[in-house]
């Protein structure tokens, strides 16, 4: 026979919720706008002086003949030189332990819209209930969010609790939650 017995001990834990030494004075908006061909300034006000982190891409930048950086007081700039298409892409701020990020979209350049057809299903089969997205990648990334829409039936498409849509400079998306059959038909995208 063995006997095994337990002992119950009283654990206190302690939690700290230990408040940013420095802070954004405001985040960065969603969306950065700039012009091909020239220079793009991004700033960020914080609460108090420290050194910062810029991230394109969630790869750090450093200083080069493409990127400079600013400091004056609270202020701090990445300045991105030059301004192309390769330069299109999500920045963020990091200061000690708090990140701010934004989008950055240019201007200047006509684009046309052209879709990669070999990455897109053109008909798909689901099962009543199920969830389904339809993916529609751009050829190239675009300077800027392409003013496109969801069409159904001559019907621009809302997000709802039930659709999903998606615009961004790289694809176009849409989900259809709990599908029925009252959703089959042709769904497609229109220029705005």
């Amino acid at each position: 026979k063995f006997l095994l017995s337990w002992r119950l001990r009283h654990v206190k834990e302690k939690l700290v919720v230990e408040e940013p030494k420095v802070n954004f004075v405001a985040k960065l908006p969603p969306n950065t706008n700039g012009s091909i061909g020239q220079d793009v300034r991004i700033t960020v006000q914080l609460t108090s002086a420290c050194d910062v982190k810029w991230m394109k891409e969630g790869k750090e930048v450093t200083k080069s003949d493409k990127y400079l950086f600013e400091s004056d007081g609270t202020s701090r700039t990445i300045i991105i030189k030059n301004a192309s298409i390769q330069d299109v892409a999500e920045y963020t701020c990091i200061a000690e332990k708090v990140r701010t990020f934004t989008e950055l979209e240019l201007e200047g350049q006509e684009e046309k819209i052209e879709f990669n057809q070999s990455e897109m299903k053109s008909e798909m089969t689901i099962k009543k209930g199920d969830d389904v997205t339809f993916n529609v990648p751009f050829k190239t990334s675009m300077a800027k969010k392409p003013s496109v829409m969801w069409m159904y039936k001559s019907t621009e498409i809302k997000t709802s609790e039930k659709i999903i849509t998606t615009i961004t400079k790289k694809y176009a998306s849409i989900t259809i939650k709990h599908v029925e059959s009252l959703d089959c038909g042709i769904l497609y995208l229109q220029t705005a």
